[in-house]
């Protein structure tokens, strides 16, 4: 590759794009260009690089090489979103003490002093000890509610009929709020949509009239009863940690107001486990003395078992401190040191465990404090600030650009600025920096100092000699001053007569913008000392003289979707010319309703409420537009085709009247998978069957449905998947459905037939023997079974038959001889596991 410099440019978010320096030239490899920007920009995680590729008109494609990179470049890093895992407890049985010991042995064998880790757990008792399940089971309504709700199905599976009584909703609500808080105080989004869903499946009388799916209206209230349930907790009289330390009431020490409430994150999985009270018998007086006993224990070598048992039992008071008190990073690290050793993650199978996995990972740092402008001159400003740590940077950003500002060990820290134009304004953010991670911000507005000042004195004597002093000061402190004498004018000011022809009229008069309340104009400007009037529905706007070679002006508060008659006359004195007419339109609203109504492997239809009488729209598809005529219906309806399988679409819609667009509305929408083949049975047994087909693209989510109802099946990374159905019948027929899924949408079923394993049959013995002969009895289990009998290598195929018993004589053996046979019951071909017998002749 080229050695010489090169410059990218990098954007991350429409309102974030940075310039990259490369000293050495573009990279040799993708990989080397993926770790100049991670160093660079402090990117965490995974991210994809994407170029322009201009074979595309300059559409963005993920980049697959190093040569879709050029000097002087667009590049677009995408966050690529974490994999979240929900990790549960499960119940470990007990192993054998020897390799208990052994794995103790070796756990010992291979520590490391401080890098060892501590393990530590949560054992105290919560009013909340299970994660949010996998699926929502509606909990069981009271006698009166169950009767109702049931009559209310019958009415709906028989003509639709919804069920709307406000008292039966009511004691609903109050069941599902309780059963919710089982899980959580403050369920999510997608959490209120698991219950819905589990709620309407199970009784899909419930479902909202006039919401597209049902649960609108439900999901404000289940959000409502969720924020009453939570109140009604705080008034009892028992402790409830959580949501104490979330009321408004528990701020008003502290002065967070409603900006300090704790809400789950992202990534808290239902934070688990909350707040939990002191352990019994603890206070926080005995808490407290073991926190100090601790500060000895992390002194010691190989002390991890009791540094983890304390550390235990001080876990309630420890997260009640963070979470209250918002102690500052270094104060928590002094406080509790065993908390900042190096985590490491174990794999643990039968007591044994892996290597493990290190991880150093940091919390962003607190905002300073005090942030002002000390000094200013023509050229420059000073800043000064509160130092929040000794070890932390600072970055000041300014214009887009950043300085980086050392870290310091004094109470306070001072940057200058230089090299700035005199009498500016200047907007500054100021971060925080620790380990790569910046604070949120703060910010600052400073100007420097003018070179010139001007003042008039007003309300003097004509003709009159005035002597001025003019005395520099700064706070207290001034000038020695200096002396000027100035006279006002000594003649008079005359009478004067001016008389004006009118002015001509404007050029490339033109409405340049426009949005639903609105219109903004652009004109030629005739002169700079000229001002124009303009003219609207009989009222006029007056519009000051300008210097600029053209002039804009905005007329608010107009109705949308409407067409205006313009006059703009230019004025000069008292005299105005003969106007200039123009003709201009508002936006339109945009359309409501925006929603997907069906879609296929191959099409999406959308469907949204039309605007007022307008009939013209423009649908945005992946930089394309598409143009619809609406109908005399009150909604709009469109397909949109030769699409791919499994993909997701954004589209955006623009109502169009005249020649002015709406501002637009957003809709994500996705085409349905393809169907995955290679569905089939690879083996079954008397209660199970296992199927597999393959991999549809990158989809892991599929729906198995068998006897009228559906379960997931979650794939793998191989281009197969595999599922085993147990708790079946032996001897029977299932018949299957699968569906592939991306992103909720389900792809056209594909059937199969699948038997499992019959049962061996019963009491198989001989009855009779000779010389040369064996006949063999055994109980029909049905009359659809055939079965087949091995000996010597030889198969008897045995038909099916109606007869409760059945015999079968063996001919053609030899005198005195022992015969291991073996009869095996026949299913649609599927052999039972077979039962032996021993005969003689």
């Amino acid at each position: 590759m080229d050695t010489t410099p090169a410059k990218l440019r990098i954007v991350f978010e429409h309102n974030d794009i940075r310039k990259l320096v490369l000293p050495s030239g573009i990279p040799r490899t993708l990989e080397e260009l993926i770790c100049e920007l991670q160093e660079a920009f402090h990117i965490p995680g995974e991210f994809t690089v994407m170029y322009q590729d201009m074979d595309f008109d300059g559409q963005f494609c993920t980049s697959s090489c190093i040569e879709d990179v050029e000097d002087k470049g667009t590049l677009t890093v995408f966050q690529t979103e974490p994999i979240v895992l929900n990790l549960s407890p499960v119940e470990v049985l007990d192993i054998d003490s020897s390799i208990a010991e052994q794995s103790s042995d070796n756990s010992s064998r291979h520590s490391s002093g401080p890098q060892d880790t501590i393990l530590l757990s949560y054992s105290g008792t919560s009013y909340r000890s299970e994660l949010w399940p996998a699926k929502f089971q509606v909990p069981t309504f009271s006698y009166d509610v169950d009767v109702s709700l049931e009559a209310g199905n019958q009415a709906y599976q028989k003509d639709g009929t919804l069920l709307s009584n406000p008292r039966l909703r009511s004691s609903v609500l109050e069941k599902l709020a309780e059963e919710i808080f089982r899980y959580t105080a403050y369920p999510t989004g997608v959490q209120v949509l698991a219950v819905l869903e589990a709620l309407l499946e199970k009784y899909p009388c419930l479902k909202e009239p006039g919401s597209f799916n049902g649960m609108y209206g439900w999901q404000q209230r289940i959000r409502y009863k969720m924020g009453n349930y939570r109140s009604k907790l705080r008034c009892r009289t028992f402790a409830c940690p959580e949501l104490e330390v979330n009321s408004r009431k528990s701020q008003a020490s502290n002065k967070r107001g409603p900006k300090g409430i704790k809400r789950p994150k992202k990534a808290e999985v239902n934070q688990f486990p909350p707040l939990p009270p002191l352990p019994i018998g603890e206070t926080g007086d005995t808490l407290e003395r073991e926190r100090i006993d601790l500060l000895n224990e992390i002194k010691k070598k190989n002390n991890d078992k009791i540094i983890g048992e304390k550390m235990e039992r001080s876990f309630s008071y420890r997260r009640l401190e963070v979470v209250q008190h918002c102690p500052a990073v270094h104060d928590f690290m002094e406080r509790w040191p065993a908390m900042f050793s190096e985590l490491q993650l174990f794999t643990v199978f039968e007591g044994v465990k892996s290597t493990g996995v290190n991880l150093t990972a940091v919390t962003a740092p607190l905002n300073t404090e005090n942030v002002k402008s000390v000094e200013q001159t023509e050229t420059s400003i000073t800043l000064r600030w509160k130092n929040v740590d000794a070890t932390f940077n600072y970055t000041l950003v300014i214009n887009g650009e950043e300085m980086n500002v050392p870290a310091s060990a004094d109470t306070e820290a001072k940057h200058t600025i230089p090299d700035l134009p005199s009498g500016t304004k200047y907007n500054f953010q100021l971060f925080t920096v620790f380990e790569g991670v910046k604070s949120t911000g703060v910010n600052l507005t400073a100007v420097t100092a003018d070179t010139e000042v001007k003042h008039t004195i007003p309300d003097l004597t004509n003709g009159t000699k005035y002597n001025f002093q003019l005395f520099t000061v700064f706070e207290y402190a001034r000038s020695t001053g200096v002396n000027l004498t100035a006279v006002t004018g000594v003649k008079s000011t005359g009478v004067n007569l001016t008389a004006v022809t009118a002015p001509l009229n404007t050029e490339n008069v033109k409405s340049v913008e426009q949005t639903e309340t609105s219109i903004t104009l652009r004109w030629k400007n005739v002169d700079a000392t000229f001002n124009y009037t303009l003219v609207i529905k009989g009222e006029e706007m007056n519009v000051p003289a300008s210097a600029d070679t053209e002039v804009k002006h905005t007329i608010p508060d107009l109705t949308n979707g409407t067409k205006y008659n313009f006059q703009l006359f230019t004025v000069f004195e008292y005299a105005r010319n003969t106007g200039v007419n123009l003709t201009a339109v508002t936006a339109p609203l945009s359309a409501g309703g925006f929603r997907t109504v069906t879609q296929n492997e191959t099409s999406i239809t959308l469907q949204w409420d039309k605007v007022d009488d307008i009939i013209n729209y423009t649908l945005g598809l992946n930089g394309k537009e598409i143009f619809v005529t609406a109908t005399a219906d009150i909604e709009v309806k469109h397909t949109t085709s030769q699409l791919t399988s499994g993909t997701k679409y954004n589209f955006q819609l623009f109502t169009v009247f005249e020649y002015a667009r709406s501002t637009g509305v957003n809709l994500t929408a996705v085409t349905a998978p393809l169907s995955a083949g290679g569905f089939q049975t690879v083996t079954q047994n008397e209660t199970s069957i296992t199927l597999r087909w393959d991999k549809v693209d990158a989809i892991l989510n599929y729906r198995l449905g068998l006897d009228g109802k559906e379960f997931n099946v979650t794939g793998s990374d191989n281009t197969e998947v595999k599922h085993t159905t147990s708790k079946l019948t032996s001897g029977a027929k299932y018949n299957f459905q699968l569906f592939a899924v991306f992103v909720g949408v389900k792809s056209t079923a594909v059937n199969l037939t699948a038997v499992t394993a019959p049962r061996n049959t019963e009491e198989f013995k001989s009855v009779g023997q000779n010389e040369t002969s064996i006949t063999l009895q055994w109980n029909n289990l049905k009359k659809i079974f055939n079965y087949t009998l091995v000996f010597n290598e030889k198969e008897i195929h045995v038909p099916a038959s109606e007869e409760p018993l059945l015999t079968q004589t063996i001919t053609e053996l030899t005198s005195g001889i022992k015969y291991e046979l073996r009869l095996f019951t026949v299913f649609e071909n599927v052999n039972s596991t077979g039962v032996n017998y021993t005969a003689v002749t």
